[in-house]
């Protein structure tokens, strides 16, 4: 899909994060990607063109909303900016606990 028509996915985080995988499982590895700097830029691109999709995180099974650094959610910072929701996927979580020593 973002191969055609000139469409562009930004998003945050290195290779293997989360936005990283739900890139590659929604577009495939064809897509063109643009890795930012942080939430806001991914959300500012794609405010300035119909062309850029922002693949973000908005909820995890931690810590449920995610927020940016000034405690705005990122799902409600994007519908500020007039950005909506095109699609969602829902990633299986593993969640670690790791320690060296024994725990109690």
């Amino acid at each position: 899909m973002s191969g055609q028509a000139g469409l562009k996915i930004v998003r945050f985080g290195d290779t293997h994060s989360y936005s990283d995988i739900a890139t590659r499982r929604m577009f495939g590895d064809l897509a063109v990607v643009e890795v930012l700097e942080n939430f806001d830029r991914c959300l500012e691109a794609a405010a300035m063109s119909r062309l850029v999709i922002a693949m973000l995180p908005v909820h995890n099974t931690a810590n449920r909303e995610i927020s940016r650094a000034d405690g705005v959610p990122v799902e409600e910072r994007a519908e500020g900016m007039g950005l909506r929701v095109i699609a969602t996927l829902e990633l299986y979580v593993n969640h670690v606990l790791a320690s060296f020593g024994r725990l109690g």
